[in-house]
């Protein structure tokens, strides 16, 4: 929500390079307005970068929603426009715990 309500002053984020949105897998309203909005913006600042980390969230079709519509890698580019680069997706394996689970046979005394 903080990051919404920047942006009601400054639409393009002129203040950030960077634009990191955590637990994207938790999705809201707000997430994802923020992200389509994110989309828009970095159509006319392709420098932005904006790095979006969740834990279930599918990477692939995340990456297809924010460069559809952009210019292909092969396209030439006309002179003084950035570079389009594909978005890089880095998956970092977690670790897997057992789980023993115990049942007391009676009620605790207080």
């Amino acid at each position: 929500g903080t990051l919404l309500r920047e942006m009601m002053e400054d639409p393009l984020l002129t203040q950030y390079s960077v634009v990191m949105i955590d637990e994207a897998h938790e999705r809201s309203l707000a997430t994802d307005m923020l992200l389509g909005l994110l989309r828009k913006v970095q159509r006319r600042r392709p420098e932005l970068r904006i790095i979006v980390s969740s834990a279930t969230l599918a990477a692939h079709e995340l990456a297809a929603y924010f460069t559809a519509g952009m210019p292909s890698l092969d396209a030439p580019l006309r002179p003084g426009a950035p570079a389009c680069h594909a978005p890089a997706i880095l998956s970092i394996e977690g670790r897997t715990y057992p789980v023993e689970v115990q049942y007391l046979e009676g009620a605790c005394g207080d």
